[in-house]
């Protein structure tokens, strides 16, 4: 029989010394590593010791970062306080789109775009009318019924007219009380109609 030699590679870890050694200070405690760190250089001539930049970052206090957060905080509801409030002009004309169609919505537009800065309607019916070429009751009737939208009171005429819209919405129809509204609540701050239709009264 005839003996063949074979030749197999087998991987083995070896551990140099310097392993070794490293090993061996890892598994020590830290006083004892920092002895043995302190023999070796001694015995060891060709061993130097590097000095590290101590950046003194685990000795500083962990810095107080509510005042951050409190700022962050307070950034956000300032930025939700300036919520966009829609002008009168686009709360008007949404009701608008809502309530009338056709050639109404069109004098509704017209009326509501020629307001004081009251917000009553002064110009002239005819104007309208004539520009849409309808009837002077039907821009009438447009105006009346924008004054029950919302602010109640828009596009009237004055100030009686208004306050008595916005009793009708809320109390329905009264007239004594419209009647008041429109002869006497706004002469109550002339203090001469006063004394003239109520002088009987005595002054005190």
């Amino acid at each position: 029989m005839r003996q063949t030699l074979t030749v197999s590679i087998k991987q083995k870890p070896i551990l140099t010394l310097t392993y070794k050694f490293q090993l061996k200070l890892l598994v020590k405690p830290k006083l004892e590593f920092q002895n043995t760190i302190k023999q070796e250089l001694e015995e060891n001539p060709f061993l130097e010791e590097i000095l590290t930049l101590d950046t003194g970052w685990e000795k500083e206090p962990v810095k107080d970062l509510s005042k951050y957060y409190d700022e962050e905080e307070e950034e956000k509801l300032k930025a939700n306080r300036f919520v966009y409030k829609p002008s009168l002009m686009e709360i008007l004309e949404s009701q608008i789109d809502l309530e009338f169609d056709g050639i109404e919505r069109g004098i509704a537009y017209e009326i509501v775009g020629n307001l004081d800065d009251k917000g009553f309607f002064t110009l002239p019916l005819e104007d309208i009318a004539s520009k849409f070429n309808v009837p002077v009751e039907k821009v009438e009737e447009i105006r009346k019924r924008l004054t029950t939208l919302e602010p109640v009171g828009i596009a009237s005429k004055n100030y009686e007219e208004s306050l008595v819209v916005q009793y009708r919405e809320r109390y329905g129809k009264d007239y004594l009380a419209e009647k008041i509204i429109n002869e006497d609540l706004l002469k109550l701050a002339d203090t001469d109609y006063i004394k003239e239709k109520y002088s009987e009264i005595p002054e005190e």
